[in-house]
C-alpha cells in the first residue's frame, strides 16, 4: 500500500530559480516541526520546499511530524520505502533531521492519533498513524488543544469520546514520564539511527542524516553507559552547522518560539545544506 497521500506530497509555484540540478526527481524527507512545513501548502516555510526549488527536484515526500522524535523518523521513512512505489533508489535523494533523542513516538490507530496532532499527523496507512507520548503534558492537554486549533483555524472534534481520549492519553504520557528513564529512550533513539543507516545502505539509497541542534547537546547529564552507543550514533550525522545553530548565530529564531524563521530555512539550506549535497556529488 501506498502511505503517502496527495495532501502529503506538497507542491507550490514558486517564483524561486533552481541554481543547481540533481540527478534524483525526488526528495524523502522526515523529522520533526523543524521540517514540516506547517500548515499553508501554498506557502514555502521550512528547508525541505527551499531545497525543492533551488535544486529542482519533481517532488517532495514529506514524513515529517511537528512534536516527532526518532521513533517516528525511523518508523516513516522505511513505510514510506516499503509502500511506496513512487519511490527508488534510483530516483530519490533522503535527507533526515533527526529531532530529540528524548522524545518518544509510537505508531497508533488513527482515530486515537489524529486528535492528538490536529496540526499534522503522518499516517502510515488508513488505520495507524503516529502518536506522541509527550513528557510534558499537562492536565489542561484538552483545553490547549481547542485553543490552538481555534489560532490556526483547523477543525477539531469536540465530543465526549475524544475528550475522555484526551484525558486518557494526558494520563498514559504522564505514567509514562514517570516510568521510564528519558535515558532509556536516547539510547533506543540512537539505535534506530544506527538501524536506519544500515536500512538504507542495503536499500542502495543516496542519503544523508542532519540533527536539528547541536547533536552532542543531547547527551548532557545522561546515563554515562549510554555513551558508546551514542558516540556510533554521532558519526553518522553530517558535521555541518545545525539550523538550530545557524538560527541561533543569525538571530533568526522565531520571536517566543525556538523554531527558525521562514529565512532561516532559506538562508541555512543555501549556507550549508546545498554545500554539503555539492560535496557529496549528489547535486552539482
Amino acid at each position: 500500500m501506498v502511505a503517502k497521500i496527495l495532501s502529503n506530497i506538497k507542491t507550490w509555484n514558486s517564483s524561486y530559480i533552481p541554481t543547481k540540478i540533481t540527478q534524483f526527481p525526488n526528495l524523502l524527507v522526515s523529522g520533526c516541526s523543524f521540517t514540516w512545513n506547517g500548515l499553508d501548502n501554498d506557502v514555502v516555510f521550512s528547508w525541505p520546499y527551499y531545497l525543492k526549488f533551488l535544486v529542482d527536484f519533481q517532488q517532495v515526500f514529506d514524513c515529517s511530524q511537528s512534536g516527532s522524535g526518532s521513533n517516528h523518523i525511523f518508523n516513516s521513512v522505511v513505510n514510506e520505502i516499503e509502500t511506496n512505489s513512487e519511490i527508488s533508489s534510483d530516483n530519490t535523494l533522503i535527507i533526515i533531521k533527526w529531532s530529540g533523542l528524548a522524545r518518544v513516538d509510537t505508531i497508533a490507530q488513527t482515530s486515537l492519533a489524529a486528535p492528538w496532532h490536529p496540526m499534522s499527523n503522518y499516517k502510515f496507512n488508513e488505520n495507524y498513524s503516529t502518536l506522541g507520548i509527550f513528557r510534558d503534558v499537562s492536565g489542561n492537554s484538552w483545553d490547549r488543544m481547542i485553543s490552538l486549533c481555534k489560532q490556526w483555524g483547523l477543525s477539531y472534534k469536540s465530543d465526549s469520546q475524544t475528550k475522555l481520549q484526551f484525558k486518557e492519553l494526558t494520563k498514559f504520557c504522564k505514567q509514562h514520564t514517570m516510568l521510564i528513564d528519558f535515558n532509556a529512550q536516547i539510547y533506543e533513539s540512537c539505535l534506530k539511527i544506527i538501524a536506519l543507516h544500515h536500512y538504507l545502505k542495503s536499500k542502495g539509497f543516496n542519503f544523508i542524516f542532519l540533527s536539528w541542534e547541536k547533536f552532542q547537546n543531547e547527551f548532557i547529564d545522561v546515563d554515562p553507559s549510554i555513551k558508546p552507543i551514542a558516540d556510533a550514533a554521532a558519526q553518522l550525522i553530517a558535521p555541518i552547522l545545525t539550523i538550530g545553530e545557524f538560527a541561533d548565530q543569525h538571530n533568526m529564531r522565531i520571536p517566543n518560539d525556538h523554531h527558525p524563521t521562514t529565512n532561516g530555512h532559506l538562508e541555512w539550506t543555501k549556507a550549508h545544506l546545498i554545500p554539503l549535497l555539492e560535496s557529496k556529488n549528489l547535486i552539482k
